[in-house]
């Protein structure tokens, strides 16, 4: 009767194991007397468990967990009917290429005894996915194993790498190792600063796909925690890793540019995750408040040719707290600003002659003269009549004046004007009216001796024909 309420409490626990025992994974093998061989392992998605399996003769059975060196994991097992079981550790790689037979040498892994059940240890001697191997050697006999494991509880991150940067709003891939619980806690840190929660309570399947926040600014230190959702003391920190914001960069103008009023000045601007089809709007600060739009919809080409221009009653002062505003037109989330720059007071110029009724002569000299405060290198002058240019004169140096010679194709008139306007367009000035007369006809150089001798010979003639009439009383 004994007997009998002991077999009934026996497979009662043996039911009750099998109830509860997690999935298992098999593969079958060719060769030996059994039908039936198979091998099998049992995945540790804890650092801790039980199972129970029913191992055939020649049959193979492992339990498996990523371990760092000089972890331990600690084991036992128990065989009913007793029956001496093989023990092996087997690395990932070491598992998958394991003899089709089943049968173990030392090249195939760590040998680690021969026992009928008992507490043993293992310390890996690197950091991978290991194997406990339980190998049933016998011909034909089978049995029950009941196994027990715990690990070190750990949590290695992969990825993100110390070679990794990213931009703010772009998805990361995060890929780690554990024998931790079933949920983890993902975070992102700066430093030793948390950032933000990525994920919470996420599956721990060893893979999960996050965002980079927005609100990120550039750095070199942040880094991935992941947390064991039920013992906070259980996590990991990847390798310092880089994330840039992305954003518009506005190069020209600088701190130390100063612009005039009606020149052209190239605004510059370098983006970093905006994207090359993106339209950009840019606006002219003062003081930090809008008071110009440049464009609303120009290229993100890095470039634009701006003509410097005020609103009217800004003109006339110098001002150095001006700012160039780029953002992107569709989202407006991508901003930059430039440094505080100049813009000075329209340039003045005043042309002092010319001056009204001047008379030059074709062929002469005229001397131009002008006063300025622009910093032109050089000044385009331009003889008008009424909106026509007549005659362009080659850029000159702008020191204040110039002599023109007058071309003799220059028609004569009386309503002619002096037109001056630096090269940089930052300022230009017309003359009051003058005119312009021709030049004296002269008798060519090759024909005066001749009409000299003429003239000599005339008077000579006519002086002698009154020296004869004086003497004869009658002209000759």
């Amino acid at each position: 009767m004994r007997k009998k309420g002991y077999t009934i409490i026996t497979t009662l626990i043996f039911t009750i194991l099998f109830a509860n025992m997690l999935s298992t994974q098999s593969k079958f093998l060719e060769g030996g007397n059994n039908e039936d061989t198979r091998i099998t392992s049992q995945d540790l998605l804890n650092h801790s468990g039980a199972t129970m399996q029913t191992l055939f003769p020649k049959d193979l059975f492992a339990v498996t967990s990523w371990a760092k060196k000089e972890d331990v994991i600690s084991f036992q097992f128990q065989t009913n009917p007793l029956l001496l079981i093989e023990m092996w550790a087997l690395t990932e790689e070491q598992w998958y290429d394991m003899p089709y037979d089943g049968v173990l040498t030392d090249d195939d892994g760590d040998y680690l005894g021969i026992q009928l059940g008992g507490n043993f240890t293992f310390s890996p001697t690197h950091t991978t996915k290991w194997f406990i191997v339980l190998y049933n050697p016998s011909s034909y006999r089978t049995t029950e194993i009941y196994i027990e494991w715990g690990a070190t509880p750990y949590i290695i991150i992969t990825n993100p790498t110390s070679g990794t940067s990213l931009l703010t709003e772009s998805a990361l891939n995060v890929e780690w190792k554990s024998n931790i619980g079933t949920w983890v806690n993902i975070d992102l840190y700066r430093g030793n600063t948390l950032v933000s929660t990525l994920k919470e309570s996420t599956y721990n399947n060893e893979f999960e796909t996050v965002r980079i926040p927005e609100s990120c600014i550039d750095g070199d230190d942040y880094r991935i925690k992941i947390t064991d959702n039920y013992d906070d003391t259980e996590f990991d920190f990847s390798a310092p890793f880089t994330i840039q914001r992305r954003k518009i960069t506005v190069l020209f103008p600088m701190e130390s540019d100063e612009l005039v009023p009606f020149t052209t000045f190239t605004i510059g601007w370098t983006s970093l995750g905006v994207g090359p089809s993106a339209r950009l709007r840019i606006d002219l600060l003062l003081n930090l408040t809008h008071i110009q739009e440049i464009s609303n919809q120009t290229e993100n080409d890095g470039i634009f040719k701006w003509k410097v221009l005020t609103e009217v009653n800004l003109i006339n002062h110098t001002y150095s707290h001006y700012q160039i505003k780029i953002q992107d037109s569709e989202t407006q989330k991508y901003v930059g600003l430039s440094p505080f720059f100049t813009i000075t007071k329209e340039r003045f110029m005043r042309i002092t002659s010319p001056v009204n009724n001047n008379s030059f002569t074709q062929g002469k000299v005229m001397n131009i003269a002008w006063e300025t405060d622009s910093t032109s290198f050089k000044v385009n002058i331009r003889l008008m009549r009424g909106n026509t240019i007549i005659y362009d004169i080659e850029p000159v140096r702008n020191k204040g004046y110039y002599d023109w010679n007058i071309p003799s194709s220059i028609r004569p008139g009386t309503d002619y004007y002096i037109f001056i306007n630096a090269t940089d367009n930052s300022v230009s000035s017309t003359s009051q009216t003058f005119t312009i007369k021709p030049k004296l006809k002269q008798i060519p150089s090759y024909n005066f001796p001749l009409f000299l001798i003429s003239i000599i010979m005339g008077v000579a003639m006519i002086w002698k024909k009154k020296i004869i009439k004086t003497k004869t009383g009658r002209l000759i």
